[in-house]
């Protein structure tokens, strides 16, 4: 370690391009927070978005993020920030403000070392990786589309929605339903998700009874939890109840848990989903450095914010030293 760094951060409004309906709210605006970290003539960047997700105001992160990496020494290497997560204040902060801190430093260091990140942990160099476009709770699929989807349901026109999914068996389709479906709406939905080429159902119910014969229903189909998954131990434990989880960084407190959480899953022979919220682009690019680890990567939510169109495959720009940005 070595004297602290200098530490500046930001917070800017920002509407989507297209808001998000899911089953328990729409979301029309994000906070994006960033963070500049500085030592020497070296410096490192990060950002996050809060939103209804979490209950971080924008502020309490901004200012725990600057506070915190501001005090410390600066990192020497990775462990370091490992140990910065883990011991307070930072442990005892909420995970937006330790991924934003965690971010940043991780950033610098690489900078510093002339070398992506993605090398600098380890991992394996990020593959592009093949885009589920998000629909909303009630939005009608575009029939010249056929490309991947990723449906919000667990409102009023889930049913229909289904049916005209139906009419397109080769379209791959994940549901996710944020506990939305109460029995009687599972009821409902039984017969009309079995005719569509799922891939996933994520958190299907309110009432985790009712899991086992939503599993049985729909033999082959990976069921996901993701509500209330917080920690690798919370991940692993979801296998007791489905077959694997949905990891997000923005939940997990950033890059080391999510990659923590995503390989012990994988070792207790879990399926794995790499997620996100709403966030920047990024923010979205620093998570898909571990898209090696799942089996989904759903990392589409910068493009709610952008408004640009949906690729087929987002792809990174890996060797430049530092956090990956998306390759233009």
């Amino acid at each position: 370690m070595t004297a602290p760094v200098r530490a500046t951060g930001a917070i800017r409004q920002q509407r989507l391009a297209v808001p998000l309906a899911v089953s328990h709210t729409v979301v029309t605006e994000v906070a994006v927070i960033s963070l500049r970290v500085e030592h020497g003539d070296v410096h490192g960047t990060g950002e996050v978005a809060v939103g209804p997700w979490t209950t971080e105001p924008a502020e309490t992160v901004r200012g725990g993020a600057v506070a915190v990496a501001g005090s410390a020494p600066a990192p020497a290497t990775v462990d370091d920030v490992a140990g910065m997560l883990a011991r307070e204040p930072l442990a005892g902060r909420g995970p937006t403000t330790r991924m934003l801190v965690e971010m940043a430093l991780l950033d610098l260091l690489a900078r510093r070392a002339a070398l992506p990140l993605w090398r600098l942990l380890g991992l394996p160099q990020p593959e592009p990786y093949r885009v589920f476009r998000t629909l909303s709770v009630g939005a009608a699929p575009d029939p010249a589309d056929t490309g991947p989807i990723k449906v919000k349901l667990g409102g009023p026109r889930d049913v229909e929605v289904l049916r005209r999914l139906a009419q397109d068996p080769d379209r791959p389709v994940i549901v996710d339903v944020n506990r939305g479906w109460s029995r009687a709406d599972w009821t409902a939905v039984r017969d009309p998700l079995r005719r569509v080429r799922l891939q996933a159902l994520e958190d299907p119910v309110a009432d985790p009874g009712l899991l086992p014969e939503v599993r049985s229903a729909l033999p082959g189909v990976p069921v996901l939890l993701d509500e209330g998954i917080r920690t690798a131990a919370q991940a692993v434990a979801a296998l007791d109840r489905a077959d694997g989880a949905n990891v997000k960084l923005a939940k997990m407190g950033g890059l080391l848990a999510a990659g923590e959480a995503l390989s012990r899953v994988r070792d207790a022979g879990g399926r794995r989903m790499l997620g996100c919220f709403v966030e920047p682009p990024d923010t979205i690019a620093y998570a898909a450095q571990v898209a090696g680890l799942a089996d989904w990567t759903d990392l589409d939510g910068h493009l709610l914010l952008t408004g640009d169109p949906v690729p087929d495959r987002l792809r990174l720009d890996t060797e430049r030293p530092g956090r990956p940005v998306f390759h233009p």
